[in-house]
């Protein structure tokens, strides 16, 4: 648990660059766990359906520059593994 509120903090940290609106350089990260579920139970039990709960996970990382209180640009990567 602590270590997850360590990560989430410096999660926090790190994206609250572009916040200001002042001539700078921001970075930024993020992440997300997947997960695919039923929505409409009278599909459930028939045994041609494959029934797995499959997991995954997805993760970003960003730089942005903003010229000024108007003006920025930013360059988002992402990556999510496929479920």
């Amino acid at each position: 648990m602590r270590k997850n509120f360590i990560l989430f903090a410096l999660v926090c940290l790190l994206s609250a660059g572009s916040l200001f609106a002042q001539k700078q350089l921001c970075f930024g990260a993020g992440g997300t766990g997947l997960s695919t579920w039923f929505v409409n139970q009278n599909n459930f039990g028939y045994s041609d359906l494959d029934v797995k709960v499959p997991f995954s996970y997805a993760f970003n990382a960003n730089v942005g520059f903003d010229f000024n209180s108007n003006l920025g640009m930013k360059l988002d990567l992402g990556y999510q593994r496929r479920i």
